[in-house]
């Protein structure tokens, strides 16, 4: 069971912190213990979720020393080997729902080495290859920035210079 304000990753929602522990929601399951949880990147907001939620992948953040290991891995992390843009589809849609942070790491790099193979040949990014870019980089780059206390563009930017560097 998570803490009262430890951050975690939360879904679609991404970094979230556990405002509060309850069990008093009207109207929803009697008995059943909930979170509430604040998204980083949606202060206004509030997710009300069961503690035993299965439907939705909820983890500890990463500590620091795991950030800096997932950050040293960058350049022997392999990209997504898929040439057809189906399949690629749903393995970009299947590593962002896991909440693993390797698998967000293999989408940017693929779409990235991607994105300079069809620059180099004359050709713009494909609208698919950029949703998940931008899905995987939120996800990612917000984790990191709250673990090192860092701007999220900080981070983005760095993840970008290691993925240069190993290209």
């Amino acid at each position: 069971m998570f803490q009262i304000g430890e951050y975690i990753q939360y879904g679609n929602s991404g970094v979230c912190k556990v405002d509060a522990i309850t069990q008093n929601i009207d109207g929803f399951g009697q008995g059943k213990t909930f979170y509430i949880l604040i998204p980083v990147e949606n202060a206004g907001s509030r997710i009300y979720t069961p503690v035993d939620n299965e439907k939705v992948v909820m983890r500890r953040l990463l500590t620091r020393d795991e950030g800096r290991q997932l950050l040293q891995k960058i350049p022997d992390i392999p990209e997504l080997g898929i040439s057809d843009d189906k399949t690629r589809e749903s393995r970009y849609k299947e590593a962002i729902l896991s909440g693993n942070s390797e698998s967000w790491i293999q989408v940017i790099k693929t779409v990235y080495l991607r994105q300079e193979r069809r620059v180099a040949q004359g050709r713009k990014i494909t609208a698919t290859d950029e949703r998940y870019l931008r899905s995987a980089e939120d996800r990612l780059c917000s984790e990191l920035a709250v673990i090192f206390g860092k701007e999220k563009g900080q981070v983005k930017q760095f993840i970008r210079e290691k993925l240069s560097a190993s290209a």
